[in-house]
């Protein structure tokens, strides 16, 4: 091998390991920028938490959601209003409702395995039982992921069928 070979050689060599160094580093940068973003999307999620624990804490702002019913009419027409003695359970359900798309959205990124996620339709369907759950399903149509509320929407027609006296198939974790 002559001296222009090896110099050749070498600048290939230090273009090959440049080259993976910068993809190594635009993978760890999206990586982080999603990490990020997810950090902030789970601050909202507390806040709008700590918002309904303020239900629950403070019944008289609770009749604030009464106004939710209000901005449709289609949805005023389907959800009646509620005494407001019950007030705070529908709030105490608002924060599950909320818990419940959080878990929904972790196995959506395939963050929690399908053993939790059945755990959790366990939980989703005996909520479904309570027919406040389905007024807060309903008050809060549009507001909560879509693939959620579908989800919630499945779960509770196949609540209401167990009801009516039909069998209800265990619901995979895809509905």
């Amino acid at each position: 091998m002559d001296g222009v070979d090896l110099v050749t050689v070498a600048t290939l060599g230090q273009t090959v390991v440049l080259a993976i160094t910068l993809i190594v580093f635009i993978v760890q940068l999206r990586s982080q920028t999603r990490a990020i973003k997810d950090a902030a999307y789970q601050g909202v999620l507390n806040d709008y938490t700590d918002i309904v624990r303020t239900l629950i804490d403070r019944p008289e702002i609770a009749e604030l959601m009464d106004d939710l019913r209000r901005t449709d009419p289609a949805v005023e027409s389907q959800v009646p209003p509620i005494p407001p003695e019950k007030r705070v359970v529908r709030s105490y359900l608002l924060l599950l409702y909320g818990l419940f798309e959080r878990v929904y959205i972790l196995r959506d990124k395939k963050w929690i395995d399908e053993a939790s996620w059945k755990e959790w339709v366990t939980w989703i369907e005996v909520m479904c039982r309570n027919p406040l759950f389905a007024h807060v399903h309903t008050m809060t149509r549009g507001m909560f992921d879509a693939g959620f509320q579908d989800y919630v929407s499945g779960a509770l027609a196949r609540s209401s069928k167990t009801r009516d006296g039909g069998a209800s198939p265990r619901s995979k974790p895809g509905d």
